[in-house]
């Protein structure tokens, strides 16, 4: 906008019957003001482009800072959950990082099967109301064959012997082994 005034101005100027050396004078002057006028608009318009820039870095800044304090609480508690299972935790914490070996009655279930009566160094313990909560029991395990690789059917009614991982009442098959007959 002032450009164009400037440029307007100086093409009055020059219209009006001067001198020739009047003329060129009032024509470098409207040049160098012209001149003047590009180069801070230019300087304004670079320092504005720099503002800016310095805006969307610290933008950036800030949002790679609240993707962190977002991550942190995640990787704390991956953090703490490894250092409870390495520290031994009970349960099927522990068990779930080292197979285990159970005997039992292997029976169907649903679509999946069933080790009934289980026995070993880390099987589950529960309480049933039946007996008051008094007495410990064996709880019915899911036994999991993923693969189909143990052929699990060929072994129901037999008292079986299955190493694996524990989780949640769930024991991951790895191995299976016939050990005898259930008594019914």
């Amino acid at each position: 906008m002032q450009m164009k005034k400037l440029v307007s101005r100086a093409k009055k100027i020059l219209r009006a019957k001067r001198s020739r050396r009047t003329q060129l004078t009032l024509l470098s002057v409207a040049t160098v003001l012209a001149t003047l006028v590009v180069v801070t608009s230019v300087s304004t318009i670079s320092s504005l482009r720099a503002a800016a820039q310095a805006a969307s870095a610290e933008r950036t800044a800030e949002s790679k800072k609240a993707r962190a304090e977002l991550a942190a609480p995640a990787a704390n508690f991956a953090a703490a959950s490894s250092s409870r299972a390495a520290a031994g935790a009970t349960g099927s914490e522990a068990s779930a990082a080292e197979p285990i070996t159970l005997t039992g009655c292997l029976e169907p279930h649903h679509d999946g099967f069933q080790l009934k009566d289980a026995s070993g160094d880390a099987a589950p313990r529960s309480r049933s109301w039946k007996s008051g909560f008094l007495k410990k029991g064996a709880p019915a395990l899911d036994v999991v064959d993923a693969m189909n690789r143990l052929k699990l059917k060929d072994h129901v009614g037999q008292r079986v012997s299955v190493t694996g991982v524990l989780v949640d009442r769930e024991i991951q098959a790895r191995s299976l082994k016939g050990v005898g007959t259930c008594g019914n």
